[in-house]
C-alpha cells in the first residue's frame, strides 16, 4: 500500500521546518523534501558577517547537511531538483534532477510550497555581469565571497538602502572598500520611520559611506562583461563592484498559470491553517502571504522567524493536526557601524495607511545614567492606537538594549495591551546597564502631554 505523502518545495527556513514537523506527527508517512540548490538550512541572515569577515567560514552556515537531514529527520531529501509543475487535480509534481535529462514524478497526498524568495532584479543592468553582485542564495555567497577575494574592490555601489544594503555597506567599508548607496526615494531605509532614517544617513556618513537619495534615474556603462560606472542622474561614478539590493520577490515564477489566490508580488494567499485556495496545498514562508496579526490582512513577511513558525504550521497541518496561525508582527532589527536598530508592529504611516488613528512620540536619552563613560545615546519612537490607546508599533535606536525594547512592545502588542501597562512595570535600574528612567517611560509622558 502507497505510504501517505507529504511533499515539500524548498528547503530553507520554511520548507526545512515544514518537513521536519510533518515526519514527527506522522512518522509513517513519506515526507520528501526538494532543493533546487545543493544547499538546505542555510543560516542566510548571516550572510553580510562573512562578507565583513567576522564569520570566517561560509559552510558554518549550513546548520545540515542534506544527508546529515535525511538521517536525522527521516526525510527524504533531493537536492539540485527543480520542481517543474503541479497537477494539483491529480496530485502529481513533476521535476527534474540536475545530470538526469529525465523528467520524473512524484505523487503526494499533501503539498507545501516553501520556495522562498529571490532578489528583484534592477531594471538595465545585466545580473550575468562579473562584478554585479548578489546576496540571497548560498551559491550567492560564494560566488561574492570569492569575487571580492580575488578582485579586491576600491570602490562599491549599493543600488538600494533597505537593511541588506546597509549591512552590505558596513561589511564593505570593513573590508576597506569605499561605498556609494544609491537610493530612488527621499529617504534611506524607506520602510523606517523617517526619525530614524535621518540618524541613519548621518551614521553612514560620519563612517565615510557616501549617499545619494532622490534619484530619477541609474543607468550602467559596461566594458568587457564588468560594470565600469554608474551614471546617478547627472553624475558619472566609478566603481568596481554593484550591488543591486532593491527588494526581493516570493520565489513563486514556476507556478505560473495555477488558479492560486496570490497577492501583489506573487505571494500565495494562505488561511490561518496555512492551506491556499487550491486543495491540499499549503503555504509557508517568503512565498506566501500570510495573516499580520495588526492588519488582519494577508502579505509577505520577509523574516526567517516567519518563515520558521509557519512552516512548522504547514507541516503540521499537512500530516494531519489542525494548528492555527495567530498572526505575524512585522519585526525588522539590524546593526551599523555598531548602533543596532530595532522596529516593531506598525510604522505611523503604514498604520494611518491601514485606517489606525495614531498617537506618537519620538524622543532620545542615554541608555545608562549619562555618567557612566560608556553610555550613548538610544533614540525611540512609541506608535499608540488613539482610539484605545493600544501599542501598534515602535522603533529604537542604539546600543544592544534596543533588542530588549523591541521584545518588550512585541509582546505587548501581540498582548493589546495599552501603553499605560508600561506606567506599571518595574524596569530594572543599575548604573551599569540601565537608565535610571526607561525612555519609554519619557515616551509615554510625552504622548500624555500631547
Amino acid at each position: 500500500m502507497k505510504p501517505f505523502t507529504v511533499a515539500v518545495i524548498g528547503g530553507n527556513a520554511a520548507g526545512a521546518a515544514a518537513a521536519a514537523k510533518a515526519k514527527r506527527v506522522n512518522p509513517s508517512a513519506r515526507v520528501v523534501l526538494f532543493e533546487k540548490t545543493g544547499y538546505i538550512s542555510v543560516g542566510v541572515c548571516e550572510f553580510p558577517f562573512v562578507l565583513s569577515g567576522e564569520i570566517k567560514e561560509p559552510a558554518s552556515l549550513l546548520f545540515y547537511t542534506p544527508s546529515k537531514f535525511s538521517e536525522e529527520k527521516k526525510v527524504d531529501v533531493f537536492i539540485e531538483s527543480e520542481v517543474l509543475s503541479i497537477d494539483a487535480k491529480e496530485r502529481i509534481l513533476n521535476f527534474k534532477s540536475s545530470g538526469d535529462d529525465a523528467e520524473l514524478s512524484l505523487s503526494y497526498d499533501k503539498l507545501i510550497i516553501a520556495t522562498g524568495s529571490r532578489q528583484s532584479e534592477f531594471p538595465g543592468l545585466d545580473t550575468d555581469l562579473e562584478n554585479v553582485l548578489w546576496l540571497k542564495k548560498y551559491p550567492d555567497l560564494i560566488r561574492t565571497k570569492g569575487y571580492l577575494e580575488v578582485n579586491k574592490p576600491y570602490h562599491t555601489i549599493i543600488i538600494g538602502s533597505g537593511y541588506l544594503g546597509l549591512e552590505i555597506a558596513e561589511a564593505m567599508v570593513n573590508r576597506g572598500a569605499e561605498v556609494t548607496v544609491l537610493e530612488k526615494l527621499s529617504e534611506i531605509l524607506p520602510s523606517a520611520e523617517p526619525e530614524f532614517s535621518a540618524i541613519l544617513t548621518g551614521l553612514l556618513q560620519a563612517n565615510k559611506v557616501e549617499v545619494i537619495t532622490n534619484l530619477e534615474k541609474i543607468t550602467f556603462n559596461t566594458d568587457s562583461g564588468r560594470v565600469k560606472s554608474v551614471k546617478a542622474d547627472s553624475r558619472l561614478i566609478e566603481t568596481d563592484a554593484v550591488f543591486p539590493v532593491v527588494g526581493f520577490r516570493p520565489d513563486t515564477r514556476f507556478l505560473a498559470g495555477m488558479d492560486f489566490k496570490r497577492g501583489t508580488f506573487g505571494e500565495i494567499f494562505t488561511d490561518v491553517f496555512m492551506r491556499t485556495n487550491v486543495p491540499h496545498i499549503f503555504a509557508a514562508g517568503d512565498s506566501a502571504g500570510v495573516k499580520n496579526f495588526l492588519t488582519g490582512k494577508n502579505q509577505i513577511f520577509y523574516s526567517a522567524k516567519v518563515a520558521h513558525t509557519t512552516g512548522h504550521i504547514a507541516g503540521n497541518n499537512a500530516a494531519g493536526k489542525n494548528e492555527q496561525f495567530l498572526g505575524a508582527i512585522p519585526v525588522t532589527s539590524f546593526r551599523l557601524f555598531g548602533k543596532y536598530f530595532s522596529q516593531t508592529g506598525l510604522t505611523e504611516k503604514s498604520a494611518r495607511e491601514h485606517g489606525f488613528v495614531t498617537k506618537s512620540a519620538f524622543g532620545s536619552m542615554t541608555n545608562l545614567v549619562h555618567v557612566m563613560p560608556e553610555s550613548i545615546n538610544t533614540a525611540a519612537k512609541l506608535i499608540i492606537n488613539r482610539l484605545n490607546n493600544q501599542i501598534i508599533g515602535a522603533s529604537f535606536l542604539g546600543g544592544k538594549e534596543v533588542s530588549g525594547l523591541s521584545d518588550l512592545i512585541t509582546l505587548m502588542i501581540r498582548n493589546r495591551m495599552t501603553y499605560s501597562g508600561l506606567l506599571e512595570t518595574d524596569f530594572n535600574y543599575t548604573p551599569a546597564l540601565s537608565p535610571f528612567r526607561n525612555i519609554l517611560i519619557s515616551l509615554i509622558h510625552k504622548i500624555n502631554k500631547g
